[in-house]
């Protein structure tokens, strides 16, 4: 029987979200293929991309231009499905990373995700508390690292659906 392939999604330069998203690949879900889609402005620093390698999970670096970049996007989407296959998972790390959700969706339905929530709480008011509640509704489950985030989570509109399916994974 073939192992669950994971593909994650992450920020490509240092941050708390990646720093989690590496940890699970490497640390927390051994014996699965995994591979990885390191996306954003900045490249990924060689230490991460050596623990990684070390750890036999699969690295793609997409590099994205300042502003909308649909071509990224689009190619990371690609890229997500391609290391995850057909049955595989994608774990998403951080609402940032929504227009490439968004992606995924236009290209796979079937697609299992997750969307972790990192935060900081900012992202759950003013304007980015759309991108939240688009990032939210378009994960089938959802994982919040702190209580308040997963509160905060559920209090978006419509989301009485959503609590079931909104779990709470600390990082500490």
């Amino acid at each position: 029987m073939e192992k669950m392939r994971v593909a994650h999604l992450l920020y490509s330069g240092v941050s708390g979200a990646s720093t989690v998203a590496v940890n699970l690949a490497t640390s927390i879900l051994p014996g699965r293929m995994q591979g990885v889609v390191l996306f954003g402005l900045e490249p990924p620093s060689a230490l991460r991309l050596k623990r990684l390698s070390a750890a036999n999970v699969i690295c793609e670096y997409i590099p994205k231009v300042p502003g909308i970049d649909l071509r990224s996007y689009w190619r990371a989407a690609r890229w997500l499905l391609r290391l995850a296959g057909d049955a595989g998972l994608i774990v998403i790390h951080g609402v940032q990373m929504l227009p490439v959700m968004l992606c995924l969706s236009g290209l796979c339905r079937r697609s299992r995700r997750v969307g972790f929530l990192h935060g900081p709480l900012t992202e759950l008011a003013g304007r980015s508390r759309i991108k939240t509640f688009l990032y939210a509704h378009s994960c089938g489950t959802r994982i919040a690292v702190t209580e308040e985030l997963r509160a905060a989570t559920l209090r978006l509109p419509l989301s009485s659906g959503l609590a079931a399916k909104t779990f709470l994974l600390t990082n500490g």
